[in-house]
C-alpha cells in the first residue's frame, strides 16, 4: 500500500513497499558492500515527490539519494518497512547480563522519536553544508551534516585500519587553531574525550530517528533494563515471516 511521508528534514513524498522483482536487491551482497544498497531501494520505492524540502531537486525528478541527509534516508526506510508489514517491527537481542535472548516488539510510528532538522541547521545546509559546532575547550570547529555519499564513503572504509577516524574526518571541515591537513595529527594526539565530544556536538545537529530503545530481560532470574540500538540488519526488510512463513525471528 502506498503512503505520503515527510521526512525530518521536511523533503514530502509517496512512497510504496518492494516489489517482487526489487527482491533480489535485499540480497545482493556486492551492492550492500558498495554502500549504495539504501539508494537503490529508496528508487524502487520512492513513487513521486511532494515537497523537495532543503534539496535542489528538479521540479517531479526522484531524489539523489547520495545527496539526501542520512536521517531522512533512515526515515524512508523505516517507513517503506510500515509500508510492507506495517509499524510493528518484532525483534530478538542478546541479555548483556545473562546472555538469554530478549524478544522484544516495538511500534516504528509510535515508540520512536523523530528529530527534525533545525531551521537554523537548513540555513547552513543550503549555505554549503557548513554546520558551526565547539570543542569541550570552548573551540569553534566547522563540519557537514552527513549524507548518503558520507554513508557510502563509510562503506567503504569499513575494511580499512582508522576506519572510524577517517570516516569521521571526512565531515569535518575545519577546528579553531588547527592547521589545513592536520585534522588527523590531532586526534591522534588529544585525549580520547575530544573525538567523543566533537560526535556528541555532531549528533545534536542530525535529524533522523531515535533508534536507542530499552529492553528488558523476561528472565525471572535476571529482569534487568538495558538500552540496546533497535537491529536494523536484512532481516528488517525481510522478517522470518515473510520468508518462511513461521513467525517473525
Amino acid at each position: 500500500m502506498n503512503k505520503i511521508i515527510t521526512c525530518p528534514s521536511g523533503l514530502s513524498g509517496e512512497i510504496r513497499g518492494l516489489t517482487g522483482k526489487a527482491f533480489e536487491l535485499l540480497t545482493d551482497r556486492k551492492l550492500q558492500r558498495s554502500g549504495l544498497f539504501v539508494d537503490k531501494i529508496l528508487d524502487q520505492c520512492w513513487v513521486q515527490t511532494i515537497d523537495t524540502g532543503p534539496y535542489a531537486f528538479a521540479e517531479g525528478a526522484k531524489p539523489d539519494w547520495q545527496k539526501v541527509l542520512v536521517g531522512d534516508r533512515f526515515f524512508a526506510i523505516m517507513q517503506v518497512r510500515c509500508c510492507l508489514y506495517g509499524p510493528v517491527y518484532e525483534f530478538q537481542v542478546k541479555c548483556g547480563d545473562c546472555g538469554r535472548p530478549i524478544n522484544w516488539t516495538v511500534d516504528l510510528e509510535e515508540q520512536l522519536t523523530i528529530r527534525k532538522l533545525s531551521d537554523e541547521d537548513r540555513e547552513a545546509f543550503l549555505n554549503g553544508n557548513r554546520v558551526t559546532g565547539q570543542l569541550p575547550d570552548g573551540r569553534r570547529f566547522t563540519f557537514r551534516l552527513p549524507t548518503g555519499a558520507d554513508e557510502r564513503r563509510a562503506a567503504q572504509l569499513a575494511d580499512q585500519p582508522s576506519a572510524f577516524m577517517a570516516a569521521l574526518i571526512s565531515r569535518i571541515t575545519e577546528i579553531e587553531g588547527v592547521p589545513e591537513g592536520g585534522l588527523r595529527r590531532f586526534f591522534e594526539n588529544e585525549d580520547m574525550s575530544v573525538m567523543f565530544g566533537v560526535l556528541a556536538e555532531m549528533d545534536q545537529h542530525d535529524c533522523g530517528v531515535q533508534t536507542d530503545f530499552e529492553v528488558e530481560c523476561q528472565s525471572a532470574q535476571c529482569g534487568s533494563v538495558q538500552s540496546v540500538q533497535i537491529p536494523f540488519g536484512q532481516g528488517f526488510l525481510v522478517p522470518k515471516r515473510a520468508k518462511t512463513g513461521q513467525g517473525a525471528l
